[in-house]
């Protein structure tokens, strides 16, 4: 919502900064180390997500998908699965305009877990349902966390503060 030019950044950056819920304004630290903290374990998660899921679900479900090798069933298996965290992205973005983003933020994060146990303790099609459940759940989480980073970081610390996000993240 906020266009700057460049020579005006110092000027309008008070506005990047909108203000935390009244709840949490004196354990800012404590906020956004949580937050950091929830980043760094998503990426945890992603990284994970991404790099085992195709051969998980090409094993896993070889029973709903015949005919294709273990290599073509997981990457389609695993695109199905991962198509539906464009779904919850896009409802993160639209509730976080309207609901507390550190309530919210601090629900995706806990109902991220029992599909991931389910995924782990499944097969078949509750295997594919608790994934898709899981990808909707677990990308929800980043639209929220990265509108928290810039709620709860100092102006003068934010480009650090997503800076040690992303590295967490990513890392």
């Amino acid at each position: 919502y906020y266009f700057i030019r460049f020579g005006d950044v110092g000027e309008d950056s008070k506005h990047l900064n909108p203000n935390p819920s009244s709840k949490f304004k004196g354990n800012m630290f404590l906020v956004m180390f949580l937050v950091i903290i929830i980043q760094a374990v998503s990426g945890f998660v992603y990284r994970a997500s991404n790099t085992f899921m195709p051969a998980f679900t090409g094993q896993a479900l070889a029973d709903m998908v015949s005919g294709l090798d273990v290599l073509a069933r997981g990457g389609l298996m695993s695109s199905i699965i991962l198509i539906f965290g464009a779904g919850g992205q896009y409802l993160s973005g639209r509730l976080s305009k309207k609901l507390n983003m550190e309530k919210m933020q601090l629900f995706f994060a806990i109902a991220v877990v029992p599909p991931l146990i389910l995924m782990a303790t499944t097969s078949g099609p509750l295997l594919l349902l608790s994934g898709m459940f899981f990808s909707f759940t677990f990308y929800a989480l980043q639209p929220m966390g990265n509108a928290l980073v810039a709620q709860y970081s100092p102006p003068g610390a934010r480009g650090r503060s997503y800076g040690l996000s992303f590295f967490l993240n990513f890392g």
